[in-house]
């Protein structure tokens, strides 16, 4: 009696007591030898040099990359950043204490109206190793000449990092920050091939921290309304 497909035994290297139909049998064949009769051959013709993406470009094909936000701020704390030479923007800036220090831009008509929360800070263009481009705002000089060591640190690394990979970290007891080198051999960074592609990066971060009117809730906040 022929087994029915679904009851026949094809444990490799099994015996069979009764005759089996044609199709089990070269299944069971198959099972016992299997570097005998299936294609072994068929991956030395494989090219793999033509199966390799770059890396660097593993986006989906036929899309692109939307950027929605782009940081406005100092770099995170465990940031290595690079920046930028030539690309500077002066600019008034407010840090709101009430929301863990978020920054914000500040346009030069309410200067007045917010007053002596507000200073001036020199913007620069930066990027982290991971690639990410941001803005970093650091503070000028005081006008008066008063020193303060941590302003004076960080505007010393964004210089550094003009040439090097490097990483602020807070030195309390110093009340300043330390400049951090990196040792790695990274690449330098990819920069936008144009200053309008910074430009428009700016403006994404310009758009979601902008105080650009007395009726905007800091603005209102801070005056009492």
């Amino acid at each position: 009696m022929v087994l029915p497909p679904d009851q026949a035994t094809l444990t490799p290297g099994a015996s069979t007591t009764g005759p089996v139909d044609e199709v089990s049998a070269k299944i069971l064949k198959l099972a016992a030898k299997p570097d005998e009769d299936r294609p072994s051959g068929f991956l030395k013709s494989i090219d793999l040099t033509k199966l390799r993406i770059d890396p660097d470009s593993a986006d989906m094909p036929g899309t692109e990359v939307v950027v929605t936000t782009v940081h406005l701020g100092k770099p995170k704390g465990d940031w290595f950043s690079r920046v930028l030479a030539d690309w500077v923007f002066s600019a008034y800036l407010f840090k709101d204490e009430s929301d863990h220090g978020h920054e914000y831009l500040v346009m030069p008509h309410l200067a007045n109206i917010i007053g002596d929360r507000i200073r001036p800070v020199t913007i620069v263009f930066a990027c982290n190793l991971t690639g990410e481009f941001y803005f970093w705002p650091l503070p000028r000089p005081d006008a008066g000449g008063r020193p303060n060591a941590w302003h004076e640190s960080a505007r010393a690394a964004a210089n550094e990092a003009k040439t090097s990979w490097v990483r602020m970290s807070s030195d309390m007891a110093a009340g300043r920050y330390r400049v951090l080198r990196a040792t790695g051999n990274h690449p330098a960074p990819k920069w936008p091939k144009t200053k309008e592609e910074i430009d428009k990066l700016f403006m994404i971060a310009v758009a979601a921290n902008l105080i650009d009117s007395e009726d905007h809730p800091i603005v209102v906040r801070l005056l009492g309304a």
